[in-house]
């Protein structure tokens, strides 16, 4: 819930709500795959023309977030 009040625009707020499911499924997967899947949802959000996060941003806050979610689980 946070997360998506950091978002001033509609299009932030999407990209939010985007980035934590995005890790929340990441975090989901065996650990062997994690990796792959941050590399793909990385590189596809890198080529989506209307996001308002940068590439590094979306990556360093996709692994946080993917981080937290494996904590809660233990």
């Amino acid at each position: 819930a946070d997360l998506l009040k950091q978002g001033t625009s509609i299009k932030e707020k999407q990209e939010y709500l985007f980035l934590a499911a995005t890790a929340w499924n990441i975090a989901q997967q065996e650990p062997e795959e994690r990796e792959t899947q941050i590399t793909q949802c990385v590189e596809h959000f890198a080529k989506t023309p209307f996001n308002e996060l940068g590439k590094e941003d979306f990556e360093s806050r996709l692994r946080e977030l993917v981080k937290k979610k494996i904590m809660l689980r233990f």
